[in-house]
Order: C-alpha cells, then structure tokens, then sequence
C-alpha cells in the first residue's frame, strides 16, 4: 500500500510501511551524492538514538513532554541501541 503525503512543493506518494515523511524522501532525492547508507554507519545510529533520548528526558524534565512520549521515546531509542 501507498500514502501521499502532500508539503508546499506539491504530493508525493510514499510506502505504508516506511517511517519516514516526505521531507526526507525530497532529499533522499535531491541530495543522492554519496553511495554510503545510512544503515551503513551502526554506530552512527545508536548515537543518533542517544541524543534522541536526552532530549526527550530533558524536555520531560522541564516539563514540555508527557510522560507516556517520553517513555516511548527512550523505550524505542533503548531498543535501537539495544540493535
């Protein structure tokens, strides 16, 4: 199955199964200079999911994020680490 997503340059239809937005697939697009992956780069990844979440734990910490995000947050952020 598809979905179109639609931003200020017009539709773009996507895969269902793919967590990625429209904004991404325009510059997976427009910026294919490198034959490197992103799935390439392990480490990269899990300190991508890091950062992801401190953030959410900073942002629940000064209270502009709801306990149940946050927790889905750093769950899914520990399971990436986790590989």
């Amino acid at each position: 199955m598809a979905r179109i997503e639609t931003d200020v340059f017009g539709a773009r239809v996507l895969p269902d199964d793919t967590f990625y937005g429209i904004a991404t697939s325009r510059a997976a697009g427009n910026f294919d200079i490198s034959e490197q992956k992103l799935a390439d780069a392990p480490a990269l990844i899990r300190a991508l999911a890091r950062i992801k979440s401190a953030a959410a734990l900073a942002n629940a910490e000064i209270g502009v994020l709801e306990p149940a995000k946050t927790h889905a947050i750093t769950q899914a952020c520990d399971e990436i680490v986790d590989g």
